[in-house]
């Protein structure tokens, strides 16, 4: 028979085990999908919104109709547009039937009139599409507009009058999406929308380029260059060294994606800024090639400047004023082509701080691999982290090791992670260590079994009746 004390230990144990049971199951089980799967799976989530969504939109109470409408706002635009087609497929007289309800010239605002029609109930199908639409729309995303456009036409165009009034709601971000429309299949959406540009005076390239958002810009330039119009090369072209990245990027790739059709404009622009002609055996993409280096070049001349004045501050170990360059050009171009020869610099600041503030020697050794440090000054940045991982290990009073080991296997020339090691290493072999240890694990047991004694050998005495 067990005594008292083992007795009530072992109940310890098993409390013990069932509140980390607890602990276990009743923790939020989104970690442990994550761990399962790798990654939260968004369509399936999109897919059960769209089915609950579908479902609630059936409901006769009108509230729960409303809320309904309002999930398909939480919907990727890229799906929004899949339903969309799958809805357009479907042959029923109540597309019309409420298409009817979005006439021109009406003064109500679509989302009133999207409201309305959700409130007084109908075809689920219906009342999807126009919540589909109305989800499009609040995206505020020129992928939102694209999708408009595009079905526009479903159903007869049933919705045309619905999509032309969000459409006109979004301003300028409806311009590539009106630009691009000249590839759509159906004559009435292509007819449609040149109208729309030509009212608006944005149809030829030089006018629809007219805006100050760069974004929409960006993306008038891929609509003009998706459509391969000729018209509009010399406006792309105007924009290929622009001072905003975002235009610059979506010029110069504009320019790529019409290929040899692109060819006479980019020797005509090379010729124009160097003076001479481009090899007359390049091809447009090396053309290109060419123009564009001579452009950042000149238009990166006041940086280079700051990248080799660091240089030169480096050079003496005035690691400060070399910082300080760097900062300076980087800011103004973060992926400048000759970043990668910065980081050296900002891995010995940090090393020079390392002992005073080790939380600057990190931020430094961070910024260093933000910027793209070459292949042979990578290695000894990591290794220089792992070390400060350890150091903080270290300094927490739970040595770890490994992370010295790391240190050394990326930089064998790491003296501190060196002797760092060798610290924990002759601090775990030293006999006297190790007898001490054994001494207070021998001290601890002998305590527990004298405790379980003294305790377990008393019995307990009935009382007289």
């Amino acid at each position: 028979m067990s005594s008292p004390t083992s007795a009530s230990l072992a109940r310890s144990h098993r409390r013990f085990a069932a509140l980390v049971l607890f602990l276990g199951t009743t923790s939020d089980p989104r970690p442990v999908l994550a761990q399962d799967s790798g990654a939260y799976d968004a369509r399936e989530a999109s897919d059960r919104l769209l089915r609950e969504a579908r479902t609630d939109l059936e409901s006769v109470d009108s509230k729960k109709r409303g809320l309904a409408c309002a999930r398909f706002d939480a919907l990727p635009t890229m799906l929004t547009d899949e339903r969309l087609f799958v809805l357009a497929a479907e042959k029923d007289d109540a597309f019309e039937a409420a298409g009817r309800a979005f006439r021109d010239g009406d003064s109500r605002k679509p989302e009133d009139v999207v409201e309305e029609l959700v409130m007084s109930g109908g075809t689920p199908s219906a009342l999807e599409t126009i919540c589909l639409f109305r989800s499009a729309a609040r995206s505020r995303k020129v992928d939102g507009m694209h999708v408009l456009v595009h079905h526009a036409a479903d159903h007869k165009s049933a919705f045309r009058a619905l999509a032309t009034r969000f459409l006109k709601d979004a301003g300028e971000l409806a311009i590539p999406a009106y630009i691009h429309a000249r590839k759509e299949p159906s004559p009435e959406t292509r007819h449609w929308a040149w109208n729309v540009l030509d009212d608006a005076k944005r149809r030829l390239p030089g006018d629809a380029v007219q805006t100050k958002d760069y974004t929409v810009l960006a993306e008038i330039l891929k609509a003009f260059a998706d459509l391969r119009d000729q018209d509009a090369v010399p406006v792309i072209a105007a924009f290929v060294n622009s001072d905003r990245t975002v235009v610059r990027v979506a010029a110069r790739q504009s320019l790529l994606d019409y290929g040899q059709g692109a060819l006479w404009k980019l020797r005509e622009t090379y010729s124009n800024l160097l003076g001479t002609q481009a090899v007359e055996t390049w091809k447009a993409e090396e053309v290109a090639e060419h123009l564009y280096k001579a452009l950042d070049k000149i238009r990166l001349e006041d940086v280079y400047v700051l990248i080799d004045e660091g240089l030169e501050f480096g050079k003496k170990d005035d690691l400060d004023h070399a910082i300080e360059r760097f900062d300076q050009a980087l800011a103004r171009e973060p992926l400048l082509d000759r970043r990668g020869e910065t980081t050296r610099f900002y891995y010995a600041k940090a090393k020079s701080v390392r002992e005073l503030d080790r939380k600057l020697a990190r931020s430094l050794l961070e910024k260093a691999r933000w910027i793209g440090p070459l292949p042979e000054d990578a290695k000894k940045i990591d290794s220089e982290l792992a070390l400060l991982d350890g150091l903080d290990s270290v300094e927490r009073g739970t040595p770890n090791a490994s992370r010295f080991e790391e240190a050394l296997v990326l930089d064998p020339t790491n003296d501190r992670a060196k002797k760092e090691l060798a610290g924990l290493k002759k601090m775990v072999e030293t006999p006297a260590s190790r007898t001490r240890r054994y001494g207070i694990a021998g001290a601890l047991l002998v305590a527990a079994l004298s405790l379980i004694a003294f305790f377990g050998g008393k019995t307990k005495t009935p009382k007289n009746v």
